[in-house]
C-alpha cells in the first residue's frame, strides 16, 4: 500500500514539474494570455481534478472572469475591489453562504500592495500539498498576464510620447518662431498648451503687397489629433492666401475645405485680420471665437464682426467684415478661451473685464513687455490651481503711418 501511495505522488509530482515546464516555456516564447489561460485550465480540470473554478483578473480598471470550467449560474459574479481586497492569502471558504457560494477555496495573487488576480475553486478534499501546488501555478498565471498587461501598457505609453513627441515638433516648426518688432508694428505671442501638443493656433504673415495677415485659432480637442488637424489648417491657410486676396473668400474656403476633410466632426473658431500699413486699416473677420480687445487711446473695442464658427456647415449662411482705422496708436489682443477659463482659487475667472483693466494698466509697454506682465499675472492669479485649457495669446502694437498722415 506504501509503495502505491508512493507511485502515485510520484506521478503527481511528474505532473506537476511538467506542467511548470509547459507554462514557463510558453511564457517564455510570449503565448498570448488566452493560451495561458487555457493551458492553466486545462491542468486544473484533468490532472488535478477540480470540480470548477472562476479565475479573475482586472482589465481596464474592471474585474472580469476570463476563465471558467464547470458548472456555470453564479459563476458570472460582478467583482469589486473590497471583495478581491478581502482575500490576502489562500484559504478555505464556506461552501454553503457568501458571494463565493458553491466554492470552497479562494486563491488570490497580490504584487506588492495590490491584488491583480482570485482564483475561485471547488475541490474535494485537497490536501495541503497540492493546495500549495495551485497557489504556486495561479501566482504564475497571475503575475505572467499582469507583466503583459504592463507591458502593453508601456508600448502604448511609448507609443503615445512618439507621437507627441512628433506633434510637437511639428507644431513648433508651424507656430513662427520671430514675430516683427519695427517702429510701426510689435507682435509678440503667448502659447501654453495643456499637454505637450495642442489645439490652438495663431500666425502673423506677411504679404507681398506689404500687407500683414495675424490670426488665432482655436480647434476642437486635444492632444495629438488636433494638432495634426492645427497643422494641416496652417498649411491650407498659407497656400489660399496665394490665391484669396479678401477675407471673406477665404473664409469661406477655409470652411468648405474643414467642413470636406472633418466631415463636420471637427470645428475651428477663428479671429483673422487683415492689417494694412499704407492706409492704417484693419479689416478682419471673427469666425465664433472670443472677442479680441482693441484699445486706442482711452477706448476699447471688442472685434465681433464675422460670422459662424467654421465646420459645423458647409455654407456660412453670412460673414460681416468688420473695419477699424488706426488713428495714432492702436493695441490688439486676440486669445483663446482658455485665458478665460482660467480659475484662482476663490473660484473666480480671469475675465474679460480683469483682461481690459490689465490692458489699460499696461497699454504703454511694449507688446513684448505686456505679455511678460500678463505671464505674471496669469502665474500669480491662478494660484494653485492648473490651467484647464491651452492658451494662445497674440498681442499687436501697430502704430498709425506714416504715408496715410501726408
Amino acid at each position: 500500500m506504501e509503495e502505491a501511495q508512493l507511485y502515485i505522488k510520484l506521478k503527481e509530482k511528474e505532473l506537476q514539474m511538467s506542467f511548470l515546464l509547459h507554462i514557463t516555456q510558453a511564457i517564455n516564447t510570449n503565448e498570448p494570455a488566452e493560451a495561458l489561460f487555457r493551458m492553466y485550465v486545462e491542468y486544473m480540470e484533468y490532472d488535478l481534478d477540480i470540480e470548477k473554478m472562476l479565475f479573475f483578473v482586472k482589465h481596464e480598471g474592471k474585474w472580469v472572469n476570463v476563465s471558467s470550467s464547470g458548472s456555470v449560474g453564479r459563476d458570472l459574479l460582478t467583482m469589486d475591489d473590497d471583495i478581491i481586497r478581502a482575500y490576502q492569502y489562500m484559504q478555505e471558504i464556506d461552501y454553503e453562504t457568501g458571494i463565493f457560494q458553491g466554492y470552497n477555496l479562494v486563491v488570490p495573487v497580490w504584487h506588492k500592495d495590490q491584488p491583480i488576480a482570485l482564483a475561485v475553486i471547488k475541490h474535494t478534499d485537497f490536501d495541503q500539498t497540492r493546495k500549495e501546488f495551485i497557489m504556486t501555478i495561479t501566482n504564475i498565471i497571475g503575475v505572467a498576464i499582469e507583466n503583459k498587461r504592463l507591458f502593453k501598457r508601456q508600448l502604448e505609453q511609448e507609443r503615445y510620447r512618439k507621437e507627441v513627441e512628433l506633434a510637437s515638433e511639428v507644431q513648433n516648426m508651424l507656430i513662427p518662431s520671430t514675430l516683427p518688432t519695427t517702429e510701426h508694428i510689435q507682435v509678440a505671442s503667448i502659447y501654453k498648451p495643456q499637454l505637450n501638443v495642442g489645439g490652438d493656433y495663431y500666425d502673423f504673415i506677411k504679404l507681398d503687397n506689404g500687407n500683414y495677415i495675424f490670426c488665432v485659432a482655436d480647434i476642437s480637442g486635444k492632444g495629438v489629433g488636433a494638432a495634426l488637424l492645427m497643422s494641416n489648417f496652417q498649411a491650407t491657410l498659407h497656400a489660399a492666401l496665394e490665391h484669396y486676396t479678401d477675407l471673406k473668400s477665404l473664409v469661406l474656403y477655409l470652411n468648405r475645405l474643414l467642413v470636406k476633410i472633418t466631415m463636420s466632426e471637427r470645428i475651428i473658431t477663428l479671429f483673422i485680420a487683415d492689417y494694412r500699413p499704407d492706409t492704417s486699416e484693419i479689416y478682419y473677420i471673427n469666425a465664433g471665437h472670443t472677442t479680441p480687445f482693441m484699445v486706442m487711446g482711452d477706448e476699447c473695442h471688442r472685434l465681433v464682426e464675422g460670422c459662424t464658427l467654421l465646420g459645423a456647415f458647409d455654407d456660412i449662411p453670412y460673414i460681416e467684415v468688420g473695419h477699424k482705422m488706426i488713428k495714432d496708436q492702436a493695441l490688439i489682443m486676440a486669445y483663446t478661451d482658455g485665458l478665460t477659463d482660467l480659475l484662482n482659487d476663490d473660484g473666480i475667472y480671469f475675465d474679460e473685464a480683469y483682461i481690459e483693466k490689465f490692458l489699460f494698466a499696461h497699454g504703454t509697454e511694449s507688446a513684448a513687455n505686456l505679455n511678460n506682465k500678463l505671464l505674471e499675472q496669469i502665474d500669480t492669479f491662478k494660484g494653485t490651481q492648473d490651467y484647464p485649457d491651452d492658451i494662445a495669446i497674440l498681442t499687436c502694437k501697430i502704430m498709425e503711418s506714416h504715408t496715410t498722415k501726408n
